[in-house]
């Protein structure tokens, strides 16, 4: 089942047709990401029938780890985009980044965002800012 799924994945891998969309920003690549993949009807189907397999618990952690090791390094490249020596912002462009990656984080259950965190997010993408004014 995981070499058909991998099979299906890579064969159509909304990954990769994202990457080559250099017109859109981070959020608008994992926006068309996130459409690409749930309108995948063939994999759709795949993920429908494995519903009642995936009840047997050692089969839904080799799952996991299946999709673990096939689709961090795919996501790592477009969260990667906020890393600001990389991918230069202003410094409202740099802190919308990090709350935006707070409030999702927060939202699959790792609440991260305090008041620390935001002073240490605005204090970061101020000096940034500022050494790029300086140049």
């Amino acid at each position: 089942m995981h070499a058909l799924g991998n099979q299906l994945f890579f064969e159509n891998n909304p990954f990769e047709t994202v990457k080559a969309q250099k017109e859109l920003n981070g959020l608008e690549k994992i926006k068309s990401l996130l459409l690409l993949y749930s309108g995948d009807t063939e994999r759709n189907k795949l993920n429908v029938q494995a519903i009642s397999i995936l009840k047997d618990l050692h089969i839904l952690a080799v799952a996991i780890e299946e999709k673990r090791r096939t689709l961090t390094p795919l996501w790592f490249v477009i969260i990667f985009r906020l890393i600001p020596s990389v991918f230069p912002a202003t410094m409202e462009e740099l802190q919308h980044k990090y709350r935006f990656v707070m409030e999702v984080l927060s939202h699959m259950g790792l609440p991260l965002m305090d008041e620390k965190i935001i002073a240490y997010t605005e204090k970061f993408a101020a000096d940034i800012s500022e050494d790029e004014r300086k140049k």
